[in-house]
């Protein structure tokens, strides 16, 4: 039986009204989310060294208008999960330097969904110590997931045949318990087998 991992969230909102929302979403998707609010990073930068979340949650905006705060705390927080909360339009290289992005405009089960497989994912790392380990070829296929490639240029990569890469899937699914390519992205980002800036992500 899954150990019940209590996961923590960050969110950095200077809008009562967004963080309102977003802590309301939060709270009827998962019972075992810790939701703590941040008005800006650096509040959040004097205490995450000591106290880590697994999600941020952030406003673009400080990643546009405060860069090296959002650079450091990119770097304090290598193991989290950056979210961006959009109700406006943003360039693309600011919202690329997030892991991901929920909008103001989602709907109850869109959001539920989405929350309920990144949850999903980081519990899923946190039994990595109990999963059974995958092989080197499995590794090997996992990175190129995680760096967006399709199943037929895997086997172009390690010449091998897309239904053995199919075949290398399912068994990384069934080893770790993740099924999407981002919970996989995160799985490889955590256990050092890929970086951030070579994911799919960037």
């Amino acid at each position: 039986m899954r150990k019940e991992v209590k996961i923590s969230i960050a969110i950095v909102e200077p809008s009562d009204i967004i963080f309102e929302g977003l802590q309301l979403f939060l709270n009827k998707t998962n019972k075992q989310i810790q939701v703590s609010r941040f008005e800006n990073i650096c509040t959040l930068l004097e205490i995450v060294e000591n106290e880590p979340f697994h999600i941020l949650i952030l406003n673009p905006y400080f990643a546009q208008a405060e860069k090296n705060q959002f650079h450091r705390l990119q770097q304090k927080c290598s193991n989290s999960h950056f979210v961006a909360i959009v109700y406006q339009y943003y360039p693309k290289e600011i919202i690329r330097l997030f892991d991901d992005k929920i909008s103001i405009t989602d709907d109850f089960a869109t959001f539920s969904s989405f929350i309920h497989k990144l949850v999903d994912s980081i519990a899923n790392i946190h039994e990595g110590s109990t999963a059974e380990a995958l092989s080197e070829r499995e590794k090997e296929v996992l990175i190129h997931i995680a760096s967006g490639l399709s199943n037929k240029e895997i086997a172009d990569k390690l010449c091998i045949s897309i239904h053995t890469v199919i075949s290398h899937r399912k068994k990384i699914t069934e080893k770790t318990g993740i099924k999407s390519r981002s919970g996989l992205t995160i799985y490889a980002i955590s256990n050092k087998l890929i970086s951030i800036e070579h994911s799919f992500y960037r």
